[in-house]
């Protein structure tokens, strides 16, 4: 539910990783700073991608606006 302290949230998602992939050798806090790790790169790419397709021409094909995402995120990012 929506009422559950971070702690037990997040060892109820390393249960559920742990479960699906029982070779998993994080610990609860590792996997929380995976997650926040994903979280912001995600974060990151999503911008790429909407200032892309600020910048692709009006009916232009959605792999031109992808593959300019990826250009915009390697040149930030690295």
């Amino acid at each position: 539910g929506t009422d559950q302290k971070g702690e037990r949230f997040w060892n109820r998602i390393h249960n559920y990783c742990e479960e699906y992939n029982p070779t998993m050798k994080r610990g609860v806090g590792a996997t929380k700073k995976q997650w926040h790790k994903i979280t912001k790169a995600v974060a990151q790419f999503a911008g790429c991608y909407d200032q892309a397709t600020r910048n692709i021409r009006s009916g232009s094909r959605g792999i031109y606006i992808k593959e300019l995402a990826y250009k915009i995120y390697s040149s930030n990012y690295g």
